[in-house]
């Protein structure tokens, strides 16, 4: 536990400096008076952007944090574009950075919020309107349904009016979509304004990267539980993020060996057998020597569920090779989900290989 700890410490230091560097895209910010002053956008993911947007121009090395209201809006090199809006709730108005999917007579917004993606329809002529949609279960006797919210249909109506044969394409709208909606808006713009020119910020596909980790280790068990684990352990475990929710966070699984002793029940032979990680990790993407945190479970057989916390640093070697030292400390549940008693400390060495 002691390594655990000193490790943990060395490589948050090291990452504060890491999540300085690699984490910024080329952007530009547009001031309130219409300036624009070109740099760099602190960008992990969509989410991280709706209620502040880091910014560091070329010329200094100071970052500045923009609130919603403080400039009109940014726009990013992966051709995304955010611009402040104020949204009202039931409690209160908000100035938050919505992303604009397309520009023109009409626009089309999207707030990124955790829960849900909320989209937003704008015109000079009507402003800013949610575009609404809910679904919810109906129980009629013995019998159940989905019930979906038409509110949109006659929003939508309402802001393409100027274009009445679009009716039909809005009747086909069950449920109001990106490419729906920005498949609408186009159209719009082409029927109504044939050479008047609008802008669509074409949406990325959503960057997905991948690691093939394969590593062997020796395990100490606390002699309070399961002593007859032993031997070394090896395994193979497979990291997958996403751009969409956050580029440094990847979920891990994969198999990993353990060595079952038959002192350790009556009906089973000595035999390697394996367990299964599920857990949430953290790993930066740039950097020669990288800091990595991951906190999940591991599932045993026939042994019970444990929660294991992972301290670890990678460091490259080759392109798209790198070298990976991992300490992971395993707990007994308490609650299903919180640490109880130590079960086991393990150190591991391997190889970390980047698929995609």
């Amino acid at each position: 536990m002691r390594y655990t700890l000193i490790l943990f410490v060395f490589a948050f230091i090291f990452s504060c400096d890491v999540k300085a560097q690699t984490d910024f895209v080329d952007a530009y910010v547009i001031t309130n008076s219409y300036d624009t002053i070109q740099g760099e956008i602190f960008y992990t993911g969509d989410l991280t952007l709706t209620n502040s947007c880091k910014f560091k121009p070329h010329s200094k090395e100071v970052i500045t944090e923009y609130q919603p209201g403080e400039i009109r809006g940014f726009y990013l090199s992966n051709n995304k574009y955010f611009t402040t809006r104020k949204i009202s709730s039931e409690k209160n108005a908000k100035l938050l950075f919505l992303e604009v999917l397309i520009k023109g007579d009409i626009n089309i917004l999207k707030l990124n919020t955790p829960v849900k993606t909320r989209y937003f329809i704008e015109s000079n002529r009507d402003g800013l309107t949610e575009i609404p949609y809910d679904e919810s279960i109906i129980y009629n006797q013995n019998h159940s349904y989905l019930s979906t919210s038409k509110r949109h249909y006659g929003i939508l109506t309402h802001y393409t009016t100027k274009v009445p044969s679009l009716a039909r394409i809005i009747r086909n709208i069950h449920e109001p979509t990106e490419k729906k909606l920005v498949n609408l808006i186009e159209n719009y713009h082409r029927l109504l304004y044939p050479s008047q020119q609008h802008i669509t910020f074409k949406k990325q596909k959503a960057e997905i990267n991948a690691y093939i980790e394969v590593f062997g280790g020796i395990p100490f068990y606390n002699s309070d539980f399961e002593t007859s684990l032993k031997r070394g352990n090896y395994g193979a475990t497979v990291h997958i993020s996403t751009s969409r929710i956050n580029k440094k966070v990847y979920l891990k699984t994969g198999l990993v060996s353990y060595y079952l002793n038959k002192a350790n029940t009556d009906t089973e032979s000595p035999a390697y057998k394996v367990k299964v990680p599920l857990q949430v990790e953290y790993l930066p993407r740039k950097g020669m020597i990288k800091p990595r945190f991951a906190y999940g479970f591991n599932f045993y057989e026939p042994l019970p569920n444990i929660t294991a916390l992972n301290v670890g640093i990678t460091s490259k070697l080759y392109r798209s090779v790198g070298l990976s030292i991992n300490t992971e400390t395993e707990f007994k549940n308490q609650m299903l989900v919180l640490p109880k008693k130590l079960f086991s400390f393990n150190t591991s060495i391997g190889l970390l290989f980047k698929i995609k």
